[in-house]
């Protein structure tokens, strides 16, 4: 698999979830899908949202035990 893995801690899906729309639209152009797993599976549902709806974006809200599979 070739893939890059960012994680990024010290944010908050209520709190932050503004600034994490914008770290979000300084990369859009480059990346292909945007998985949220954080905190409450109800907060990243709503970050999924805001990304798709602002954005444009692939946002996904992992499911546990799905397999996902991504182009390159």
């Amino acid at each position: 698999v070739e893939a890059k893995i960012e994680m990024i801690s010290g944010y908050s899906s209520h709190k932050d979830s503004d600034h994490l729309i914008d770290f979000v639209a300084d990369t859009k152009d480059k990346v292909k899908i945007v998985f949220t797993a954080m905190g409450e599976p109800k907060s990243s549902l709503f970050l999924v949202q805001r990304l798709r709806d602002y954005l444009g974006v692939n946002a996904v809200f992992p499911e546990q035990g799905k397999t996902y599979e991504l182009e390159v």
